[in-house]
């Protein structure tokens, strides 16, 4: 009998473990944008719909500003960019957000969603 019940245990012990497992594997979305500017004009996105943390993970190479900057006295996140470079040129930067739910970093209840944003720039 003790050796049903340790097996029983056991087995709904690695069900729970497997279930915890499978709920902090958040889906990643890939998005591409292809967005035109003028030659000194700011192009701005708001991350706040895809998560709650930016970051750069590829810096764009010909900007004159490109980050994140969160909006006082909100959460709101919004990426920045500009050039003031030579009309005819192509850049591109990729962001990573994610959406992390409140709970402990250990709680397995805590599921963790991410986008992948790659903008390409073509200067006009």
């Amino acid at each position: 009998m003790k050796k049903i019940l340790y097996t029983l245990t056991a087995l709904l012990s690695f069900a729970i473990f497997q279930a915890c497992n499978k709920s902090m594997e958040g889906a990643t979305k890939q998005i591409a944008i292809d967005a035109s500017i003028a030659q000194g004009a700011v192009y701005q996105l708001n991350l706040s719909p895809y998560g709650n943390v930016a970051s750069i993970l590829k810096q764009a190479s010909i900007y004159t500003t490109s980050n994140i900057t969160t909006i006082s006295g909100s959460t709101e996140k919004i990426y920045s960019y500009s050039a003031s470079t030579k009309t005819g040129l192509t850049d591109e930067v990729v962001l990573a957000i994610t959406n992390e739910k409140a709970g402990r970093r250990d709680d397995c209840r805590k599921a963790v969603d991410s986008t992948v944003i790659t903008i390409k720039f073509n200067i006009k």
